[in-house]
């Protein structure tokens, strides 16, 4: 497999450069510091630290904001055009792995703390509510996704011995639970991660699919709003007890990339798969392979990959990979016109770009 013959060199290019635009949060103040620029791919000018105890994985960027949820439960906001990072709101210590923006600008936010919760913010409040508790403490949640901005989809780790799904419809705050009766049997051997809530992805025509893992990667997938379900083979390597899809991103309803590999083994030999035909086939991709946590598409053909060990470009449609820095985060999304954020542990928010240079 071969790259584009027009690569284009890529940097990430963070927005501030001075330690005194500290950010000042309801009741705190969220420290910025700002190391002096050098060349090098990812370009650190400046960097968010609010509490050090808390970390960071679900993330959604849109029209001019980007919302954040931490471990402490904590919801972030950052200000593109202010420039400014703040606390929205707290979810009283709720684990929050996935956060997404519908329609009007409300927001949907996943909770893996038992029980596993969904919480629901509607404009122009400034607090989520829950709307979803599950009834059984070991429900665990891993990723929520719509479509259209009004029709959700919500998934977790097997549970009462089928895959755990959940669904509404228009706004109906009220989530139901999928027939067991629409998996295949052996579904129920795998699970998800929600290591950055984007292991599930809402495409056009009421598809859905769904990352998930065990010894190896497997892709749960559904072509009616998940009524009916099938499981798709993924090349990724054998290894006990976590290796899987942790990610997906698509450029449009057919063409695609899934992340992942094990995250205690991050130098794998799978680990990143494309799709041409909406997920019903998957083909490993070259270049580096190594654990990733989550992917993000940008435009054209150009994806990036983040993880432990670092971030990764592709910019043939996930075809293949190289290595952009060792510098690595939780979850990472971009804007159109290429700024984006990194979040990551102890605290840590970045605001990024992607720099062309023809």
């Amino acid at each position: 497999m071969t790259m584009f013959n027009r690569l284009i060199p890529i940097t990430l290019i963070f927005l501030f450069s001075q330690c005194e635009n500290s950010i000042t949060t309801e009741e705190e103040k969220i420290e910025s510091s700002s190391i002096e620029e050098i060349q090098s791919p990812i370009q650190i000018i400046a960097s968010f630290t609010t509490d050090t105890n808390e970390h960071y994985r679900g993330l959604e960027v849109h029209d001019n904001v980007a919302v954040i949820g931490g471990s402490l439960g904590n919801v972030m906001v950052y200000d593109f055009g202010k420039q400014e990072l703040r606390t929205f709101f707290n979810a009283d210590g709720i684990n929050l792995r996935d956060i997404d923006a519908i329609a009007d600008g409300s927001h949907t936010a996943l909770g893996i703390t038992a029980p596993a919760q969904i919480l629901f913010r509607a404009m122009p409040s400034d607090s989520f509510v829950v709307v979803y508790e599950g009834q059984d403490s070991l429900m665990f949640l891993d990723g929520i996704d719509y479509w259209n901005d009004q029709y959700g989809i919500a998934f977790g780790d097997p549970l009462d011995g089928y895959p755990l799904v959940l669904y509404n419809e228009l706004y109906d705050k009220k989530w139901h639970r999928a027939s067991k009766k629409g998996f295949p049997i052996e579904a129920s051997n795998y699970a998800g991660f929600a290591a950055s809530g984007t292991s599930i992805k809402c495409l056009e025509e009421d598809v859905v699919i769904i990352g998930l893992g065990n010894e190896t990667a497997k892709i749960l997938r559904s072509e009616n709003r998940g009524n009916n379900w099938s499981l798709i083979d993924v090349p990724f390597h054998k290894e006990p007890n976590g290796t899987g899809i942790y990610s997906l991103a698509f450029k449009n309803s057919l063409n695609g990339v899934a992340v992942g590999g094990h995250w205690q083994n991050v130098k794998c030999d799978s680990s990143k798969v494309y799709t041409v035909d909406g997920g019903l086939t998957w083909h490993l991709s070259s270049g580096i392979q190594e654990y990733r946590s989550c992917v993000a598409y940008f435009k054209e053909d150009i994806y990036v990959s983040t993880g432990t060990t670092g971030t990764d470009i592709s910019y043939d449609g996930g075809k293949s990979w190289t290595l952009l820095d060792t510098l690595g985060y939780n979850a990472i999304a971009f804007r159109e016109d290429g700024i984006g954020i990194g979040v990551g542990n102890f605290g840590k928010i970045d605001i990024i770009k992607l720099a062309e240079n023809h």
